[in-house]
């Protein structure tokens, strides 16, 4: 299958209905293919890197609101114009309706995390910006970036993600105070593969109402999380928290959960897991409200207050035992091991 982006010389006719009609294209993977599991199960295959930890103070998830669903089509009426917009070099970066063939130069049946992403970031990550920054003049500074890698990650093959945030490049650079001002308007999008990441894994994630109590592992208790969403929540929750971001995105290209997490990132809300082909809301139109959302612009979606007994916003968490320990000098952490070893002596 081939793919071209049409573009209209001059410019979008009815942005916002262009949104409507903006529906990602699907991937090519044949029926019966052995790269991913059967239609409607799981992939078991989500070996996520994580532990329970005592710092990851998380306990339950709620559902999104029904209300949200009508509040996407509201602010996006309000904001984005139903009128002509841009010319030739503000469509270019957005992929016209989808019909016909097209010809790109991605691979149509990805059978790796870096094959997937460009499908990610050429079709909503693309349109989405080049929408908001032809509607909302605030963001014009703010483009989806590779989020920053931990030391020696050992989930390369299997997790990454984008942030939404202040753009980042050898020509411009934002300045520390800009940073710290854009700190709290920025969004997180995971991205796993479809086979990692099922239809199946992505909806036992979304519709998760609890996450596991830390307990000491023992003859009782497994060192390691044994559910793959409960993976997924405890990735994703060190991500957030580390990068002190509380809108968030998780997806496989071919299904999309929206969510955000409490001040204190004791709870969480999130959608159901949505198809990457919806029609009402596309996948478009939601990601430009949620990103809206995390910007804290007039009409996006702010979670209820939920009451938290701890607040782990001001906590730096761990996403491997090797940041952890790029934290330390050498002899710290020689002393921290002599105190493991007396203490096991005793």
């Amino acid at each position: 299958m081939s793919f071209l982006f049409r573009i209209q010389a001059s410019g979008i006719a009815n942005l916002r209905q262009y949104m409507r009609d903006s529906v990602l294209p699907s991937l090519s993977y044949r029926e019966n293919d052995t790269i991913l599991p059967p239609e409607g199960h799981a992939s078991h295959a989500n070996r996520l890197s994580v532990r329970p930890e005592t710092y990851r103070r998380f306990d339950h998830m709620c559902g999104l609101e029904d209300e949200v669903w009508s509040a996407v089509h509201s602010c996006l009426d309000s904001l984005v114009p139903a009128t002509r917009v841009g010319a030739a070099k503000d469509a270019f970066s957005i992929p016209a309706r989808l019909q016909g063939k097209f010809r790109c130069n991605l691979d149509a049946r990805p059978d790796h995390l870096h094959r997937l992403i460009p499908w990610v970031d050429r079709f909503p990550f693309a349109t989405v910006k080049r929408i908001l920054h032809l509607s909302i003049p605030e963001t014009q500074a703010w483009s989806f970036q590779a989020g920053r890698p931990s030391h020696s990650e050992p989930d390369h093959d299997i997790f990454t993600y984008y942030t939404w945030s202040l753009t980042q490049t050898l020509n411009a650079r934002p300045t520390a105070r800009d940073l710290r001002a854009s700190e709290d308007r920025r969004m997180l999008v995971a991205i796993q593969p479809p086979w990692i990441a099922t239809q199946r894994d992505l909806e036992e994630f979304a519709n998760s109402r609890e996450f596991p109590p830390f307990m000491v592992p023992g003859d009782t208790f497994p060192e390691a999380l044994p559910e793959s969403k409960d993976r997924l929540w405890a990735k994703l929750w060190d991500c957030c928290a580390r990068e002190k971001i509380h809108y968030f995105v998780v997806t496989s290209y071919t299904h999309w959960v929206f969510g955000v997490f409490t001040p204190g990132y004791s709870a969480a809300f999130t959608s159901p897991a949505i198809p990457h082909n919806n029609t009402v809301p596309t996948i478009v139109e939601m990601l430009t409200f949620w990103t809206i959302s995390a910007m804290g612009i007039e009409g996006g979606y702010k979670p209820r207050h939920v009451s938290e007994e701890y607040d782990a916003s001001c906590y730096l968490a761990p996403c491997t035992i090797y940041d952890f320990l790029a934290a330390y000098d050498e002899e710290t952490v020689v002393a921290l091991y002599l105190m493991d070893v007396e203490s096991e002596e005793e």
